[in-house]
């Protein structure tokens, strides 16, 4: 059937809708709920009817037009599509049953093409998450996601890359890393993302200092001249296809494991990568509670990853507290930035993108195993890194000239101090989120949390425990009272439990 469409945005819908005026869809014999695809587009609609659309047309998301290079009012020659087969498909899982290969291209394409519903992807997501994946399942759901990505074709090398699972507030190694590991000659084109949970995403901080937001060809341009970059995921589109399942994982609170690794991986093959070093984060308030599921993961990383021709390792790393000193965006930005001008900074975020720095080299081969830190060491003190950051910066249309002292802070700032002498316990990286979030992290840029003190640190009366930031009176007095009930800094008990009903 040929219908005459017009671009026009209808929010709180669905990109993927059509709209019909009620008396139109009667006489083409359409009922509101069904899929129509374009033919010969692979694009698949869902008919929605209201009185707002004109008899005899159709409206379409503006997003299809731009895509497609359609005039403003296109014949487009529709079908009727439908969808059984891929909840035939989603069902196997349900019941407890393997995927093909062949099915599983199925279902991805079917996401890619936006033919599911929101809860025929919710539904495929429980499935997965209760009955999980083989690992010949997972490859086949990497090498899906693989085949419906945008691509960098980059032609130096080796090209490798880094990835981190998160969770941890302060962990903003990556602006560190990046230039590291350029300035010693390899390629590493570093898509990141924003906050999920955390105060501070690497895009939400690097923005601070340059530009994000880049196509796949002008990111493969900007890697080709210098090395490396940090661009946002987003607009790259590298694993767009995985996104979109990301985006329905977070409303429904899953997490499948295997999805995630496929995911990560095939964007990593679609940026090039062939080595690729995995984070892992380990202990109480990170992701992966013990070293057993981080040891667990890091196995189904690897053999995923060889089967995908990837190099892949993994660190478990201390996942127990912050990693650096400042949480938030523009405090992380500010403090990874005094690292690579050699200031006084974290120890603890200068070794880890040290270490994590080095042992990718030890991979390439351009260190002797257990000597790649010493060479990442050198890179990062000599200041060969932060040139090759300033390199970067410029290639992504910021300032190279900027320094951690341009980077601005919140203007409302209080000081926590000790009501006694005592020793820190430890630190709770739940309660930080917290307190950075109702400060207005990452929304807002400049809000967050300055710690002054590490685990096992001894404490006197009126020292200066952590610093809140924010950029409103409210937002801070909000913060304090959340710091109040949910205390980030647990000092030192003697007694851990007291037991008194014995049988």
């Amino acid at each position: 059937m040929k219908i005459k469409v017009v671009p026009k945005e209808i929010k709180g819908l669905r990109d993927n809708y059509i709209l019909f005026n009620p008396e139109f869809l009667s006489k083409l014999n359409i009922t509101a709920g069904e899929l129509l695809k374009a033919y010969p587009y692979s694009e698949g609609f869902y008919v929605i009817s209201s009185d707002i659309v004109e008899d005899g047309q159709a409206y379409l998301h503006p997003k299809y037009f731009e895509k497609n290079h359609w005039e403003p009012e296109k014949i487009l020659n529709f079908e009727k599509f439908s969808v059984e087969n891929f909840v035939d498909i989603i069902q196997r899982k349900v019941n407890g049953k393997s995927w093909t290969p062949t099915e599983v291209h199925s279902i991805i394409k079917a996401i890619d093409n936006n033919w599911l519903t929101p809860s025929q992807l919710a539904t495929f997501a429980t499935a997965c998450e209760i009955n999980h994946l083989t690992d010949a399942e997972t490859v086949s759901v990497a090498n899906a996601f693989y085949e419906f990505s945008a691509k960098l074709n980059l032609k130096r090398g080796p090209v490798v890359d880094k990835h981190s699972i998160g969770g941890i507030p302060g962990n903003r190694i990556t602006p560190i890393m990046v230039p590291i590991i350029a300035a010693a000659g390899l390629t590493i084109p570093k898509v990141s993302t924003r906050a999920i949970t955390s105060p501070a995403g690497t895009i939400d901080s690097v923005e601070l200092i340059m530009d994000v937001d880049f196509t796949p060809e002008e990111t493969t341009e900007i890697v080709e001249t210098t090395g490396g970059c940090i661009v946002n995921g987003e607009t790259v589109g590298l694993g767009q296809t995985a996104d979109k399942l990301i985006k329905v994982l977070k409303e429904v609170h899953l997490d499948p494991k295997e999805l995630m690794i496929a995911s990560i991986l095939a964007k990593k093959s679609a940026a090039g990568s062939k080595y690729v070093l995995i984070d892992l984060p380990t202990g109480r308030g990170a992701k992966l509670p013990s070293k057993q599921e981080a040891r667990t993961l890091a196995h189904l990383f690897s053999r995923v990853g060889h089967e995908l021709g990837l190099h892949v390792e993994s660190v478990i790393s201390p996942g127990i507290k912050p990693i650096g000193e400042m949480i938030g965006p523009a405090l992380e930005m500010k403090e990874a930035l005094r690292i690579l001008e050699g200031k006084p900074a974290s120890l603890s975020l200068r070794r880890k993108a040290i270490s994590l720095s080095g042992i990718i080299f030890e991979m390439v081969g351009l260190a002797d195993r257990g000597m790649g830190a010493q060479v990442a060491e050198q890179y990062l003190d000599s200041g060969k890194a932060f040139n090759k950051l300033k390199e970067i910066i410029e290639a992504q249309g910021g300032d190279p000239k900027i320094t951690s002292e341009d980077i601005p802070a919140a203007e409302y700032k209080e000081t926590v101090t000790a009501t006694k002498d005592d020793v820190v316990y430890t630190i709770d990286s739940k309660a930080l989120r917290l307190i950075a979030h109702t400060a207005g992290a990452p929304q807002d840029k400049f809000a967050g949390v300055v710690l002054y003190v590490d685990r096992g640190e001894e404490i006197k009366k009126g020292e200066p425990l952590f610093e809140i930031h924010a950029s409103s009176s409210s937002k801070l007095d909000q913060a304090l009272a959340v710091a109040k009930e949910n205390p980030p800094l647990v000092l030192e008990k003697m007694v851990l439990e007291h037991i008194t009903d014995v049988v």
